[in-house]
């Protein structure tokens, strides 16, 4: 005797609730496990930083290891040369 191979359950009530549920969770327990992973990443980082920091280092040594940034220097107009100064295309100084 063969039965059909199609069968059309219905979900139950309970189960749509269940589903509900689920989704529910699903949305709002990543956001907590993703904010915990970035404080503790912070965390872990700014005590690597500490340590690279703490021990005794010049500025350059520091900023070849990454720690800080080479400082710019910014180019105001009272340190460009004068006008006079400038060498032209002959050789002597305008």
């Amino acid at each position: 005797m063969k039965t059909s191979s199609v069968e059309f359950i219905s979900p139950s009530p309970m189960k749509s609730k269940y589903r509900r549920f689920v989704l529910l969770r699903r949305i709002f327990e990543p956001w907590q496990w993703k904010r915990r992973k970035k404080r503790n990443r912070f965390e872990q980082t700014s005590r690597t930083l500490q340590r690279k920091i703490s021990m005794r280092s010049t500025k350059d040594q520091l900023i070849k290891k990454d720690v800080l940034m080479p400082v710019k220097n910014n180019v105001f107009l009272w340190n460009l040369p004068d006008v006079e100064e400038v060498p032209s295309h002959d050789g002597g100084t305008v």
